[in-house]
């Protein structure tokens, strides 16, 4: 990627990028591996449109909306969701959806079957289960 495209990508401009990482010296040099930091918000993803295609759905956001399971704080499993769960059509290619590190990657158990967890950072992770099969 390049500086301009990971701009485009996540609706921020390539100087707020390079104001929020003073650490890289000469942005004419990235390399797969560096890591930057991304000044994002839920609105500028929204706006774009760009939240499905993070998730791999190029149907949209309504799509996306309509596809909520169970809510953050809903109590449908006896426990309050502390996330947001979503339910995607079978084969459905699914990609994280924001930038990080996986932490998980295993068949965890009958009821979240194969898993990946991604730790993006800030205390925020993002948990992908009931997967058919996982790649990564």
């Amino acid at each position: 990627d390049s500086l301009w495209n990971i701009a485009q990508a996540y609706g921020v401009t390539v100087d707020q990028l390079k104001e929020m990482n003073p650490q890289v010296k000469n942005w004419d040099l990235i390399f797969r591996g560096d890591e930057i930091k991304i000044p994002l918000s839920l609105d500028n993803l929204m706006a774009k449109a760009s939240i499905a295609t993070h998730f791999g759905l190029n149907l949209g956001v309504d799509f996306l909306v309509d596809s909520i399971e169970s809510n953050f704080g809903s109590y449908d499993y006896g426990y309050a969701n502390p996330g947001m769960d979503l339910t995607v059509p079978p084969n459905s290619r699914i990609t994280a959806f924001l930038p990080g590190k996986v932490i998980l990657s295993e068949r965890v158990n009958d009821l979240y079957g194969e898993m990946v967890v991604v730790d993006h950072g800030n205390n925020l992770k993002t948990v992908y289960a009931r997967l058919g099969s996982r790649t990564v």
